[in-house]
């Protein structure tokens, strides 16, 4: 009795709305389009260049006065960092699927704790070939952007 009360009340919902017109048809897409690259999608963007060189600045800092400055700085640029990544990673179109950039942003989930192992295998061995940009960006991207300077930093 009772899921035939359900199905009832959801025929009668369908009738309540099949006879309605589609107001899509007067929507602006356009609008839409444009109001979410100009309120989210550049100042998005934006925030994350200015935090992402942030960020480069206090590690370069850190790397020449280790003492000095001590690790609170650089994470605290990294908080920033991640934040502003958070706010534009649900965009999954574009340039930043071009050449896996989304995946070395930030390589989550790491199900099988790939980038664990290669960031502990490279210090453990003290591997030089990922000391250098050039020959950073031709690992794993497992072993780049924020996923990975969150192993080192924590």
């Amino acid at each position: 009795m009772r899921s035939f009360a359900l199905v009832a009340v959801a025929l009668a919902v369908l009738l309540l709305f099949a006879g309605r017109p589609s107001h899509a048809k007067n929507f602006d897409h356009a609008g839409l389009a444009r109001e979410f690259l100009e309120d989210h999608l550049r100042p998005g963007y934006a925030r994350l260049g200015k935090d992402m060189s942030a960020l480069v600045h206090e590690a370069d800092t850190f790397c020449e006065r280790p003492a000095k400055t001590g690790l609170e700085p650089l994470r605290n640029a990294f908080r920033e960092a991640v934040l502003a990544w958070s706010a534009v990673s649900p965009i999954r179109f574009g340039p930043v699927m071009d050449d896996h950039r989304h995946a070395r942003m930030l390589y989550w989930p790491d199900r099988k704790s790939l980038g664990f192992r290669q960031i502990r295998r490279a210090i453990k061995t003290r591997d030089k070939s990922v000391l250098t940009e050039k020959d950073l960006a031709e690992k794993s991207v497992a072993m780049q952007g924020l996923s990975a300077i969150e192993q080192l930093l924590f």
